[in-house]
């Protein structure tokens, strides 16, 4: 059985995500998760495991924007290239750790019938 977790942090670095992810690792389950890459100069918690994609996003780099409207552009980029590696996936379970990545779950949930939590 396979799990997703979303998450719209570096998942690398989020400590209470990685524990949910070893939980379910030790279990038997295939774990795979995906984040966002933001570099901030966090320290990553040493994770083995090749499932976790962290996204670097272009979108952040458009300064010149409004606020607004880099959030916005943030937020479809991270919806489409985290929906497609999703389906690439086809997990069983979908893990959406966050409000934000809600509807990334959901869009993954109807194409591949996955269960959905939301934490």
């Amino acid at each position: 059985m396979k799990v997703l977790h979303l998450t719209h942090t570096d998942i690398r670095s989020d400590s209470r995500i990685l524990k949910e992810m070893d939980a379910a690792k030790r279990r038997g389950y295939m774990v795979y998760g995906a984040g966002i890459e933001l570099n901030e100069g966090s320290k990553n918690v040493d994770f083995a495991n090749p499932g976790i994609k962290t996204i670097r996003l272009f979108s952040r780099k458009f300064t010149l924007f409004p606020r607004s409207m880099r959030h916005l552009l943030t937020f479809v980029e991270f919806f489409l290239r985290s929906f497609a590696r999703s389906i690439k996936i086809r997990p069983d379970i979908v893990h959406a750790n966050d409000t934000l990545v809600l509807p990334i779950g959901v869009a993954v949930k109807l194409f591949t019938g996955a269960r959905l939590v939301y934490d």
